[in-house]
C-alpha cells in the first residue's frame, strides 16, 4: 500500500509538467465515470486440518471499484455521488456435519464535493483538487450451510463514514477525463463483524476514467 501511495503522489506531482490550455469550460456539465484501486486491507490465507474437518479462510486483498456521477457547479467546484465497494472475506468449513461457506462485502455511498485549486488551473487540462464526502458504509455477509439440508442466511450491517481525498483530474480531448486520487476512509464500527472486521477505515488509492456529458 505504501508503494501505491508513493506512486500516486509521483503521478500528481509529475502531472504539473503537462499543464496546457484545455477545451471548453466545465461549469454546468455532468460527468459519469468508473474508478478502481486499492483499499488499505491486507490479504490473509489460513487452512486448518483437524479431527472435525478442514477450515479454509481467505481475507480481503483490498481491491475495490465503483461508479461516480459528478456535476460542475462552477469551474472550481464540483458535486459528486460515488458508489463503490470491495469483497472482504471468503471462509469455508468442511466437517462431519456438512459444509459451511461465508462470504462478505463492504459498500459505500458517498456524497460530497471537489474543490479545484489553484484558480490558475481552471480551464486547463490538469486540475488538482481536494475532496470531501460523507455517507453510509454497508456491510453484507452471507452464510450457506449444506448438510442434510441447505440453509442460507444473510445479514446487513450499517455504519456512517466519510472520505477526505487529494488528487488530480486530467482532461483528454473535450469529452474524456482521467483521474488519480489518494484518500482516507473513516467510518464508525459495524455492530457485528463483516468479513472478520467491524471497521474498514484506511487509506485508498484509485484511478478513474469517465466521460463529460452535455453540449461543449
Amino acid at each position: 500500500m505504501k508503494t501505491l501511495i508513493v506512486a500516486a503522489v509521483a503521478v500528481i506531482l509529475m502531472s504539473a509538467n503537462v499543464l496546457a490550455m484545455g477545451p471548453a469550460p466545465l461549469a454546468g456539465h455532468h460527468h459519469i465515470g468508473l474508478h478502481a484501486g486499492m483499499w488499505n486491507q491486507s490479504t490473509s490465507t489460513r487452512t486448518e486440518v483437524g479431527i472435525g474437518g478442514v477450515s479454509t479462510s481467505v481475507g480481503s486483498n483490498g481491491g475495490m471499484g465503483g461508479i461516480t456521477y459528478g456535476y460542475w457547479m462552477s469551474e472550481g467546484l464540483a458535486l459528486n455521488v460515488s458508489v463503490g465497494g470491495m469483497a472482504t472475506d471468503i471462509e469455508t468449513d468442511a466437517g462431519i456435519s456438512g459444509v459451511t461457506s461465508k462470504t462478505g462485502s463492504v459498500a459505500m455511498i458517498l456524497i460530497g464535493a471537489k474543490q479545484y485549486f489553484p484558480a490558475a488551473t481552471y480551464g486547463t487540462r490538469l486540475r488538482p483538487f481536494v475532496s470531501l464526502a460523507i455517507g453510509p458504509f454497508i456491510g453484507t455477509q452471507q452464510e450457506t450451510r449444506a448438510g442434510l439440508n441447505v440453509v442460507t442466511e444473510s445479514r446487513t450491517e450499517g455504519a456512517v463514514g466519510g472520505q477526505l481525498g487529494l488528487g488530480t483530474d486530467i482532461r483528454i480531448g473535450s469529452r474524456f477525463l482521467t483521474s488519480a486520487m489518494i484518500a482516507y476512509n473513516l467510518m464508525t464500527d459495524f455492530d457485528r463483524a463483516i468479513g472478520g472486521s467491524r471497521n474498514y477505515s484506511g487509506a485508498q488509492f484509485s484511478f478513474g476514467i469517465g466521460i463529460i456529458l452535455g453540449r461543449m
